[in-house]
C-alpha cells in the first residue's frame, strides 16, 4: 500500500457533472475512506481491502447486468 492518494478530477467530474457541492462531498468521502484504509492497514486489519474488493465485484456485476439488458 502506498503512502499517497491521487484524486483524478476527471473521474469525479464524470460521476458528478458540474455539481461543485457534490464534488466536495465526494472528495471528502473518498479521502476519509482512503485514510481509514491506510490506518487500518498500519494496524494490520484487512477489512478495508476486503470491503473494496466486494464493492468492486458488485459494481462490475451490475455493469454486466445492465449491459445484457440493452
Amino acid at each position: 500500500m502506498g503512502r499517497r492518494v491521487v484524486l483524478y478530477y476527471g473521474s469525479f467530474a464524470a460521476l458528478l457533472g458540474d455539481s461543485s457541492v457534490g464534488l466536495v462531498r465526494e472528495i471528502r468521502r473518498t479521502v476519509r475512506h482512503e485514510l481509514r484504509d491506510h490506518l487500518e492497514s498500519l494496524a494490520g486489519v484487512d477489512d478495508p481491502a476486503r470491503e473494496d474488493m466486494e464493492f468492486l465485484a458488485r459494481f462490475r456485476e451490475g455493469r454486466r447486468l445492465r449491459g445484457r439488458e440493452r
